[in-house]
């Protein structure tokens, strides 16, 4: 005779409130501003509560991730999987595609805090010993290990990074899109067309692609000088200085003595330039993102009239990301989106850039490809966001896309 389980001991039930508690305050406030205190009071316990079950925040956040996020992560990268590299024809394909579509649109406060957990890992060493050997564990069963088929590490690679960069741009919580209304009259109607652009990649992806002779791999342009940023020096070295200390410790503990330190000045030639250190950041996000992005852009242009294809200019462009000369502005980028959630001015900041580029996108897609408007503005948010997840992937798995032969994975971007 079957018996029913025993009933959560007290303690248990404590558990599982602090991590409601926790997950809640990091989704509202981001994992740098996580606090006993506040998750006390959200599980409507005592702090030491908290304390008498986890050392300390970091161990808080290493909890998260193994009894919420990573399970919510695999679900997801599951979904996707199927939704873009599952069987041809399948009609769980079409389903998965569906579900793919809300949850990027409404993805769940757990993914939401992966995301995060992901970013910060690299300047944690507690957590990262849990996020990289977890996210490991979450795509390696689809193939993204230097053990598998070379085709399906391409095409799987891909499909991560496109994973995590629209979450990552969705996931802040501050939706990134132009007033289309400016761009074309007509367009400001027309929605996004997710489900046809990822059946499009669907089918397109399930093509076993052979490119012959050996992958070339793209050197990115150099960061832009001092002089190329601004043309005060003190300036150009504090936002230099900001993008620094910023991607190797955060926003929140990005101090204005610490960014002087690093641009070699004292802290009060900040406050003889720039109202505050918030005023100092978000002219450092809108000015670097906005020369950098522009420069890639001109530098993308050249090398699709050297190839003469879209996707093979992309594939070259992704090989050259292991570049450890732009490591700085790559990890910058990703803790300025975790910012953004909770700071209006770099979300404003973001905003105002990427919403000129992905119109540029957009509008070159129509020209370029042949798009109608909604396909089009799907490709454009996918133009933002696999760049990103590509970076995020790197710092994953360290090392592990360096040998991806990213030209198999061209029909996604076909």
């Amino acid at each position: 005779m079957a018996t029913n389980p025993p009933p959560p001991s007290r303690r248990q039930i404590n558990d599982e409130r602090l991590r409601d508690a926790a997950l809640a305050e990091v989704v509202d406030h981001g994992a740098d501003s996580l606090g006993p205190t506040a998750v006390a009071r959200r599980a409507g316990l005592s702090t030491g509560a908290v304390y008498n079950r986890f050392e300390d925040t970091t161990e808080l956040l290493v909890d998260l991730w193994t009894s919420r996020c990573q399970q919510a992560g695999t679900d997801l990268m599951n979904i996707a999987m199927e939704a873009l590299l599952g069987n041809d024809g399948d009609a769980k394909g079409d389903v998965a595609r569906r579900q793919l579509v809300e949850a990027l649109a409404n993805p769940s406060p757990a993914v939401s805090a992966l995301i995060e957990l992901i970013v910060i890992a690299h300047r944690d060493e507690a957590l990262a010993e849990v996020v990289i050997p977890g996210g490991t564990a979450m795509i390696a069963g689809h193939g993204v290990t230097r053990s598998a088929d070379p085709d399906q590490r391409a095409k799987a690679a891909l499909v991560v990074s496109l994973l995590l960069g629209m979450l990552l741009l969705d996931a802040s919580g501050v939706e990134v899109e132009p007033d289309w209304a400016e761009v074309e009259p007509d367009w400001a109607e027309v929605e996004p067309d997710w489900e046809r652009t990822f059946g499009g990649m669907a089918v397109r992806l399930r093509q076993r692609i052979e490119p012959a002779g050996e992958p070339e791999m793209l050197t990115l342009p150099e960061l832009p000088s001092g002089d190329e940023i601004d043309d005060d020096p003190t300036r150009a070295a504090l936002m230099l200085a900001c993008m620094e200390v910023i991607g190797r410790v955060g926003l929140q503990r990005a101090t204005v003595t610490r960014i002087a330190r690093r641009a070699g000045l004292t802290h009060g030639a900040i406050y003889g330039l720039f109202g505050s250190k918030e005023e100092l950041v978000a002219t450092a996000v809108a000015e670097l993102t906005d020369k950098i992005l522009g420069l890639d852009r001109d530098f993308n242009r050249v090398q699709y009239e050297r190839f003469g294809d879209y996707p093979a200019t992309v594939s070259a462009v992704l090989a050259g990301f292991t570049d450890g000369r732009r490591r700085s502005w790559q990890l910058f980028r990703l803790e300025c989106h975790l910012a953004q959630r909770h700071d209006p001015a770099v979300a404003g900041a973001l905003d105002a850039v990427y919403s000129r580029t992905m119109a540029h996108d957009a509008v070159t897609f129509t020209q370029l490809l042949g798009l109608d408007v909604g396909m089009a503005k799907s490709r454009a948010r996918m133009q933002m966001a696999v760049p990103l997840g590509r970076i995020m992937l790197q710092a994953l798995i360290p090392g592990a896309m360096d040998e991806v032969d990213w030209r198999r994975s061209a029909g996604l971007l076909g």
